[in-house]
């Protein structure tokens, strides 16, 4: 199994529970959502508002979507528990990046969750799915 490359932390807000306290569902999409923008802001990445991606500050004609979540949910989460997310690149192909996930209690490392995301290379302003550009691939490795 290859090694998680990174972790990012959040804890449990009052918004992001249900009315017993749990964790509600969509959050996990979400928390394992956040960790892989901060995963690829760590390598010089990033998504302004614009929608475009950029490497080191300079636009780039690509853009990311998400073309597939899967989220298994092992054990529950209650308010203001801290969390950790790790995330890690399972496969790179032409047109796809799969990260695969984890959310892991803060105190004491118990798994609550795994997950996957595809994301999709597409050319930025028309949704046409394109190759990964290899500056792109050589800083997610």
């Amino acid at each position: 199994m290859k090694a998680f490359s990174h972790k990012t932390e959040t804890r449990v807000k009052w918004d992001e529970t249900d009315c017993s306290g749990v964790i509600y569902l969509s959050n996990y999409c979400k928390w394992f959502d956040d960790a892989i923008v901060e995963f690829l802001r760590s390598r010089k990445i990033t998504n302004p508002a614009d929608g475009g991606l950029r490497v080191n500050g300079e636009p780039q004609e690509v853009t990311f979507v998400v073309g597939e979540y899967q989220c298994r949910i092992i054990s529950p989460s209650r308010l203001d528990d801290l969390l950790e997310i790790y995330t890690r690149v399972e496969e790179i192909r032409s047109k796809t990046i799969i990260f695969k996930s984890e959310l892991r209690d803060g105190k004491d490392g118990r798994l609550l969750a795994t997950g996957s995301s595809t994301y999709v290379c597409i050319k930025h302003g028309d949704f046409k799915s394109i190759n990964i550009p290899k500056n792109i691939v050589e800083l997610i490795k």
